[in-house]
């Protein structure tokens, strides 16, 4: 540094969250082995849906069954989701008016 210039400031990288890792991890140890489970059960089978009956692979089945669990999940936990955001707004906004 020369003197004269301002001292630039000192940027930090963000630390990445540690649960976020950790889940992000275990998920995608939990995607192989539902691929490999799937790829090894391919046979077609008889399913009773409610008004008729049908022949599918049952990687097909489990694919289904996969994708109406995410929609469930991502369904029940999307209002806690939508409450924690109403609260960090809410505490951001006592906050200033508190510095106000």
């Amino acid at each position: 540094m020369s003197e004269g210039q301002p001292p630039q400031p000192v940027t930090e990288q963000p630390k990445r969250d540690t649960g976020t890792i950790v889940k992000v991890i275990v998920a995608l140890i939990l995607l192989i082995l539902f691929i490999i489970f799937v790829a090894g059960n391919s046979r077609e089978v008889t399913v009773d849906l409610v008004f008729t009956t049908a022949q599918v692979r049952l990687i097909w089945v489990f694919l289904a069954c996969a994708l109406i669990g995410a929609v469930i999940a991502f369904l029940v936990g999307r209002p806690g989701r939508r409450n924690t955001r109403k609260y960090i707004k809410e505490l951001e906004r006592r906050l200033g008016e508190r510095n106000d």
